[in-house]
């Protein structure tokens, strides 16, 4: 019963704990289709799995990506994660939580990952106008 504790509680620390991202563990990509932004985020890693965590008030515009280890005995279907902005037009988008926002200029995306190179958390800002652009999306990558 000791031994299988051990391998349980082990496993557990393995596949059922998630840690911030490095911002050199990932690839992210953007992909503007119309008006239509999807910035995607995968690992560079065969064993992980990444998802999008949202800050304690579902703020979309404030993320922090998070790396888990893939489990052995579950097939994960998909192993990156992305966010959608669908822009009406340059001044106007419809936000991942589906709600229509005028944009006045100041809103921007927070991306918080870890930056290894430095060993702390870092955080990558973009104006969200400015994804509308390929110079936006260029800042964000």
């Amino acid at each position: 019963m000791i031994i299988f504790s051990i391998i349980a509680t082990a496993y557990e620390g393995y596949v059922g704990t998630g840690v911030t991202a490095d911002f050199e563990d990932m690839k992210i990509t953007s992909l503007n289709e119309d008006g239509v932004v999807t910035i995607s985020f995968e690992p560079k890693d065969n064993g992980d799995y990444v998802r999008i965590g949202r800050t304690a008030d579902g703020d979309w515009k404030t993320v922090e990506i998070v790396k888990w280890n893939v489990n052995p005995f579950y097939k994960e279907i998909e192993r990156g994660d992305y966010l959608t902005i669908t822009f009406l037009d340059e001044n106007t988008i419809v936000a991942p939580d589906g709600q229509v926002e005028k944009l006045t200029g100041d809103e921007t995306l927070e991306i918080t990952c870890v930056d290894s190179k430095k060993e702390k958390l870092s955080v990558k800002e973009v104006n969200i106008k400015d994804l509308y652009t390929e110079t936006g999306i260029k800042e964000l990558l």
